[in-house]
Parts: structure tokens; C-alpha cells; sequence
């Protein structure tokens, strides 16, 4: 992107969420050097640039976007998501790692109270189930209550109901750091 060629009509965030949705390290570099706040640019879901570099599973851009010390909690508008949910929604290990690595809080929750280990689980994904339990996860931690009472609350329970090989390894990894 060329800076010089701006389009005077057009926010700056405009800019930034486009470069960021584009990969484009140079553009983004160039427009946080030029003072963009990217905690203070969203989209129309509510998204930052960090929702947007580690949904995307970019991790290069989040890399960049972490160096300014962005807010790691800030929650999209739409599910009250934070940038960790969007990597485990996309099962993006090297950006969920980032994350975390940055200080992410482990134990946000969504909008239904969803934290980040109860996402993993529910994508059967054991690898990042693994990562979360590292960083010190709450293995305990009930699901948030749904309409119905039989919907299963306790992380065990959860990876109970995933399909084999997956619900074996999900189990063996919850039940290591009890």
C-alpha cells in the first residue's frame, strides 16, 4: 500500500483493517509508524486487527500487531469474542501460542460464558486443549448453562462427547493436570 496515495474520503482504520485482512506487514507497518491506534479501529462485527490477524491464523501479522502492546482482551461486538477465541476458532496453534506467550487471559469468556478451553474442546481440538492446560487453564471450569439441563457443563464432559481417537486423547489430556 502506498501511504503517499491515501484516499482522503477514507478513515485511516479503514486502511489498517483492510491491510490487515490483506497480509500486508509493509502497510500495516507503515500506518502504525503514522500513529493508527489499533485498539481503537474495529469493523462492523466489532473485530480489531488482532481478531482479524488471528482468525486468520496470520501469524506474522499478529506478531507485528503484538509488538505495540495491544489490548488482549478486547472483545468483538458480535459473541464478545477476544482475539484467543478467534485463533482456537480457527485452530490456529502458532497464533493461539502468541497469544498466550503475550499474556492473553486463558480464562476470558465469550458472550454464553464460553472460555477458551471449552472452545477447544468443543472442536476436538487436543493440541491446543494441551497448550491452554499448560498455561494453567482450569480444567474444572463448568461450561456456561444452556437451555438444556442435559447439555453437558464440565470440561470432561464435554470431551466425553466427542468422537474416538479424539475423546480418548481429549480425556487423557484433561485427566494430566489433575
Amino acid at each position: 500500500m502506498d501511504i503517499s496515495v491515501i484516499n482522503p474520503t477514507k478513515q485511516l482504520s479503514d486502511y489498517l483493517l483492510e491491510e490487515v485482512s490483506k497480509g500486508d506487514i509493509e502497510g500495516v507497518k507503515r500506518l502504525l509508524e503514522r500513529g493508527q491506534n489499533q485498539n481503537e479501529v474495529m469493523n462492523a462485527n466489532g473485530c480489531r486487527p488482532l481478531h482479524i490477524a488471528a482468525h486468520k491464523g496470520d501469524v506474522k501479522m499478529l506478531s507485528l500487531l503484538l509488538e505495540s502492546r495491544p489490548d488482549l482482551e478486547v472483545k468483538s461486538h458480535l459473541l464478545k469474542i477476544t482475539p484467543l477465541h478467534s485463533a482456537i476458532n480457527t485452530r490456529s496453534i502458532a497464533c493461539v501460542r502468541l497469544l498466550l506467550d503475550a499474556g492473553a487471559d486463558f480464562e476470558a469468556e465469550n458472550d454464553i460464558g464460553e472460555r477458551p478451553l471449552h472452545v477447544a474442546i468443543q472442536r476436538g481440538d487436543v493440541e491446543i486443549v494441551k497448550i491452554l492446560l499448560q498455561y494453567g487453564a482450569d480444567a474444572r471450569a463448568p461450561a456456561p448453562v444452556f437451555w438444556q439441563s442435559e447439555v453437558p457443563r464440565l470440561p470432561h464432559e464435554l470431551a466425553s462427547m466427542l468422537e474416538q481417537p479424539k475423546r480418548d486423547l481429549m480425556l487423557r489430556a484433561l485427566d494430566s493436570v489433575e
